[in-house]
């Protein structure tokens, strides 16, 4: 075999498969770093819808007993019981850093009512459990409180045909007869009306609920003082039977 044919023969036998066998090493690891396969992309969050805005609460204005106004944002709470048990509660919230705002009797009931404010760390469902601890029986709830949405307004202007915005004044003295309840006197004093009242009622007879004579009265004869709605008739004379019992 000649020389050249020789060497082609070992090339071709010997060297091609050493190189394919060196190749196939490196591709199966050997020092080559490893391929990392990139990770699987993580969806966004949905976002949360945003939370509409919180109109603040109305801030209430309370004075204490030095006459300094203080500011609060907490709502008032109204305990009923016994007269006993009330002063007991009251006395377990003073304990507790709360106020009593103000206290009424319910004499017609027999119960007492105080309005409190709990302070700024107690629950009612922790006073609740407190009071019940301590065998003090009475109701707490919370206080609603309403306020006038605008001015008021006397709809019987409408009722009996008159003009919104103009009054009856009157050119002479009008006497005006009512035949209804008793009238809140002090009531028709701070609205401008005068009354003349008297009781026709037996006297073992109670007299009815002073509110609906006193509404008469001032929507027939009121002045229209300190932001009150004038009268149909202002500066008429009432002169007001108590007849209802």
């Amino acid at each position: 075999m000649k020389w050249p044919a020789l060497l082609a023969f070992v090339f071709a036998v010997v060297w091609l498969p050493f190189c394919a066998l060196a190749e196939g090493h490196d591709s199966e690891g050997g020092d080559t770093e490893p391929v990392t396969e990139p990770e699987p992309s993580t969806p966004p969050k949905p976002s949360k819808p945003a939370k509409p805005e919180e109109k603040p609460r109305p801030v209430r204005v309370r004075t204490d007993g030095g006459g300094a106004d203080r500011r609060v944002n907490r709502p008032e709470f109204l305990i009923l019981g016994s007269s006993q048990d009330v002063a007991r509660a009251v006395s377990e919230i003073q304990d507790i850093n709360g106020t009593l705002l103000r206290s009424d009797t319910l004499a017609g009931l027999g119960l007492g009512l105080s309005v409190v404010d709990l302070g700024p760390l107690m629950t009612p469902p922790i006073l609740r459990a407190r009071l019940a601890r301590r065998g003090i029986d009475v109701a707490l709830d919370r206080n609603a409180t309403y306020l006038p949405a605008g001015q008021g307004r006397n709809y019987l202007r409408d009722l009996i045909g008159l003009p919104t915005e103009s009054d009856c004044r009157l050119k002479r003295p009008v006497r005006v007869g009512m035949v209804d309840g008793p009238v809140d006197r002090s009531i028709a004093d701070a609205a401008g009306v005068t009354v003349t009242a008297h009781s026709v009622l037996n006297p073992d007879r109670d007299p009815a609920d002073n509110g609906h004579a006193t509404a008469l009265a001032l929507l027939i004869a009121a002045e229209g003082v300190a932001g009150s709605p004038a009268g149909i008739a202002p500066g008429a004379h009432i002169f007001a039977a108590a007849a209802l019992s």
